[in-house]
């Protein structure tokens, strides 16, 4: 269904040379002039089956993107420089992309001339040899969130551009983000909210098309010809073959039981997310509609806001590593910070180049004094095959783990109790990963680390007490 556009497409004129450096941009950078579709939505929208398509049927691919893995057999479709960038935007403010607090978070780079020279050069060299005339296909859920630096890289700079938003029903995302990551059903869905209504009120001044997973599946010709119109591309009518390639019902991750992710007990959350995705898809008019969404988003702020002041309901996680004898540093070490949904904490770290076959890791598990309950360390290459794994738990079940856990406090202030318990006092505390030498070797750039804990804060008092007397500060 395509939507009207709310206002026209931006002047593409470039502006002067002289004005254009002054501002940051260097000859080398000033090359975008092209054309581009924004393909948004959350992840586990269906995002990767529709740019995949679209890759072959007319649209420019991006350069070297994201290999396929167990959880997407067909590729991602990002652009690596750009999710690069995305990502190092992102850690700056101590975040991450399962982080819902992000947009009551302070993400705008200080030196926002900077950042979009970076985002421009990181643009060129996704799609470099790409012909003018090309339309440039960027995919990337993190996008939905910063959508204001794109805006402004598209006021400044000669780009064309449209955007499709895809959606996909929310409890069918938050089924196949519990499936993949094991994200509770309330994070799932926040992420879900917050990545749709940034995505479609920064958005609104770009001709656009609203699509749902539901209709790709039943009807991906349709949906191919919606996009290739909005881009004013000819339209190809695709191969039966070619759409079975790439619009596969039965990747479909979504068919887990609601009682397994914690649905059930996310009523109110679900409910609005349901309205939000009616009001998006349905046949509303743009007024009843512009009206449901800014409800919905005063109501997210609000919730985010409320989690935001709780200090015990955030943690974050610190990796560093070592590549060389000398110990580790914070130039080598990489934050995630999240919500603490009921005590529970679940960050995946993505190792990047420096960190490729380091000697050590070592995990800062809070800032905080706190008691965390360890239940699953597991090391997978970048093309998603698990290298190694440690857990805590018996049939999803919380219990003590057959084997010690492979961790070491590193200081006074790190206790290590029994298996997979640990207790952080004041002081920087952190635990060596006593990882096998060999699979240490194999972890290459993109490689992740998941960790999976119960964290409850405690004073800093109490946190002492509860450490062996023989290291008792």
């Amino acid at each position: 269904r395509e939507a009207v556009p709310l206002v026209g497409l931006r002047d593409p004129a470039p502006r002067l040379v002289e004005q254009e450096e002054s501002a940051g941009f260097t000859a080398a950078t000033r090359l975008v002039g092209r054309r581009l579709l924004l393909v948004l939505g959350m992840h586990r929208s269906g995002t990767s089956a529709l740019s995949g398509l679209l890759g072959q049927a007319g649209f420019q691919a991006p350069r070297n993107p994201d290999p396929a893995d167990v959880h997407n057999p067909t590729g991602y479709w990002e652009p690596p420089q750009i999710r690069r960038f995305h990502d190092r935007l992102i850690e700056g403010c101590q975040s991450s992309w399962e982080d819902p607090l992000l947009p009551v978070l302070p993400w705008q780079p200080e030196q926002p001339e900077a950042a979009l020279v970076e985002l421009e050069a990181a643009i060129a060299a996704d799609f470099v040899g790409c012909v003018p005339e090309a339309v440039a296909l960027v995919k990337d859920p993190r996008q939905c969130r910063l959508m204001p630096l794109w805006n402004q890289l598209m006021e400044r700079r000669p780009l064309v551009a449209q955007a499709v938003l895809l959606l996909r029903r929310p409890e069918a995302v938050a089924a196949s983000l519990w499936r993949r990551d094991e994200l509770p059903a309330d994070r799932a869905l926040l992420l879900w909210l917050t990545h749709t209504l940034e995505a479609e009120r920064h958005s609104r001044a770009l001709p656009r098309a609203v699509l749902s997973y539901e209709e790709l599946l039943a009807d991906p010709a349709a949906a191919l010809c919606t996009c290739q119109r909005l881009a004013g591309l000819p339209e190809q009518a695709a191969t039966p073959e070619l759409l079975a390639q790439w619009i596969r019902p039965e990747l479909n991750h979504g068919r887990v039981p609601a009682d397994a992710s914690g649905l059930a007990e996310a009523g109110e959350l679900l409910e609005l997310a349901n309205v939000v995705y009616g009001a998006l898809v349905g046949p509303e008019g743009a007024t009843a509609q512009r009206e449901v969404l800014e409800q919905a988003e005063r109501v997210v702020r609000q919730h985010l806001l409320g989690l935001l002041n709780q200090g015990s309901r955030r943690a974050t996680l610190q990796l560093f590593w070592e590549t060389q004898v000398g110990g580790f540093c914070e130039q080598q070490s990489q934050r995630r910070s999240v919500a603490v949904e009921r005590g529970r904490t679940a960050v995946v770290f993505e190792l990047p180049e420096s960190a490729a076959r380091p000697r050590a890791l070592r995990l800062d598990l809070a800032e905080q004094p706190g008691f965390i309950f360890l239940q699953l360390l597991a090391l997978s290459n970048a093309a998603g095959l698990e290298l190694w794994r440690w857990s805590s738990r018996r049939d999803g079940e919380m219990a003590v783990a057959d084997e010690p856990a492979p961790i070491q406090g590193v200081n006074a202030n790190t206790a290590v109790l029994d298996r997979g318990m640990v207790v952080a006092a004041d002081g920087d505390p952190g635990l060596l990963l006593t990882i096998p030498a060999d699979v240490l070797q194999r972890l290459d750039t993109g490689a992740q680390l998941r960790v999976e804990a119960h964290w409850q804060p405690l004073t800093s008092e109490m946190a002492r007490t509860m450490l062996p007397p023989s290291i008792n500060l």
